[in-house]
């Protein structure tokens, strides 16, 4: 009985993981390239100020935006917002959202907030910054003060592989 109670015990385990690893898509779903782009972008973003002084300082967003050990991203695509065919990819600890038509606040209280704008000839530009879990909800143009810092950079694309550069934030005509 107790060979029993065990053997359904690692059932349910292993059943709950392979869900977990699969993202309910079928066997081993291939990250698509929404999903890499971001991953690729928040591997060089969300690093320790020492091994990235332009991104978001690892520590901080892991106790802003972090829950059940996973990262909450909020990431949106194109100067319109363009609709990703999935609704969200689990990868590399981070939970990484992309259906704006069918938001749901994180159970973090903040989030990262990646946008990634259209594609120019060096590449797809995107920022990256924290944000309150409710931020759609606040007044257009209305953002928090990001405590862990801000990210500017670029992702390219090498056959299939994307490689992201965080920079320098951008200059701002009448800057001090």
């Amino acid at each position: 009985m107790r060979l029993v109670f065990l053997a359904m015990v690692a059932l349910a385990v292993l059943g709950c993981s392979h869900h977990e690893l699969t993202n309910g898509r079928g066997p081993a779903a291939a990250p698509s390239a929404f999903c890499q782009m971001a991953v690729a972008a928040l591997k060089e973003t969300v690093k320790t100020y020492d091994a990235q002084p332009y991104g978001l300082e690892q520590a901080c967003v892991q106790e802003r935006a972090m829950s059940s050990g996973r990262i909450f991203v909020d990431a949106r695509f194109g100067h319109n917002w363009t609709r990703v065919p999935e609704r969200e990819c689990l990868q590399d600890g981070y939970v990484i959202r992309f259906d704006f038509d069918n938001y749901e606040r994180s159970p973090s209280p903040e989030v990262v907030l990646l946008l990634v704008d259209s594609e120019t000839p060096t590449g797809w530009p995107f920022n990256a910054t924290m944000e309150e879990a409710n931020w759609p909800s606040k007044p257009p143009g209305v953002r928090a003060l990001s405590a862990c810092g801000s990210a500017f950079g670029s992702l390219r694309r090498t056959g299939n592989v994307w490689t992201a550069t965080v920079g320098r934030p951008p200059k701002v005509e009448g800057e001090l």
